[in-house]
């Protein structure tokens, strides 16, 4: 497992969405990894799964949070993110 699939699928838990997960070598038609497929369509990217899904099925983790606080949880996926690749 890759850190990008790990996290979409701690999104998934917590958003309680059920999914069925296929382990396999086999990169989505953009090469990527991890991706998901719903009701056919091919969606790449965990950052992107996650604002799909988000979208699809109406949920929002983050719906109990202040302004203030949504601004610094999404300062802290940025940082986290963006140097995560460093750890690998």
């Amino acid at each position: 497992m890759t850190p990008f699939a790990v996290k979409l699928e701690t999104y998934l838990r917590m958003a309680r969405i059920s999914y069925l997960n296929v382990h396999g070598r086999q990169r989505s038609s953009k090469g990527k990894f991890p991706w998901i497929e719903y009701n056919g369509q091919e969606v790449a990217d965990s950052s992107l799964c996650i604002e799909f899904l988000n979208k699809k099925m109406g949920v929002d983790l983050n719906r109990n949070l202040s302004a203030a606080d949504r601004g610094i949880a999404q300062a802290m996926q940025v940082m986290v993110a963006d140097h995560q690749i460093l750890y690998l």
